[in-house]
């Protein structure tokens, strides 16, 4: 089984995608993919560095380049669980081509909490957990990492990142409707209610 989840930036993707870990998915964060990239000084670092730093999407290339180059990494009978991809309607017709959609889930949260959550967040540099500065300061209570905030969580890049949302994601939920595996769950609540809404799709499909 293999699920994709997209929506608004910090609607809550990587803290669901943690709870879902639990339940036996392999969890693929693009972001993290395109973040280790960077940081790695990989061929296409300069040119990601350069979106992340200005709020632009990564080509579709080099987002599929390097998301097929870590599903090979991974057993064929793995549960897939996509964090951040498809981002445009390309993405979602070329992902298809590299493994199957079953479920495609869209958080959705109105724009205040999500700005909210920006001001607030926090991700480990070990283990790439999420956590709020509301909760835990500086050390991740799980390994011990630095939590650190995100460039991306900038507020004007928010912002500009949240417009771009608007305009692509229409026809990424219309392709996902029309082959009747496109599931709403509201992300404004905590995420373990958020987590019962997808179990409960789960387990009675995509009807």
């Amino acid at each position: 089984m293999n699920i994709v989840l997209f929506g608004y930036p910090n609607s809550g993707k990587g803290s669901l995608s943690q709870k879902l870990i639990d339940c036996s998915f392999v969890h693929i964060s693009t972001g993290d993919l395109l973040r280790k990239e960077v940081k790695n000084n990989g061929k296409y670092a300069h040119m990601i560095k350069y979106c992340l730093d200005n709020g632009k999407f990564v080509d579709d290339s080099i987002v599929l380049d390097i998301l097929k180059n870590q599903l090979s990494l991974i057993s064929n009978n793995s549960n897939l669980l996509l964090d951040g991809i498809p981002r445009t309607l390309n993405q979602c017709e070329e992902l298809e081509k590299l493994i199957k959609i079953d479920y495609a889930f869209e958080l959705v949260c109105p724009k205040n909490i999500i700005i909210d959550r920006a001001k607030n967040r926090l991700v480990c540099d070990k283990c790439k957990r999420t956590t709020s500065k509301l909760i835990e300061k500086d050390f991740c209570s799980v390994c011990g990492g630095n939590l650190l905030a995100r460039v991306d969580d900038n507020i004007d890049l928010l912002n500009k990142r949240i417009d771009d949302y608007e305009i692509n994601s229409k026809p990424i939920r219309n392709y996902y409707v029309s082959k009747g595996i496109y599931h709403q769950v509201d992300a404004s609540i905590s995420v373990n209610i958020t987590l019962q809404q997808v179990k409960r799709v789960l387990k009675y499909g995509n009807n």
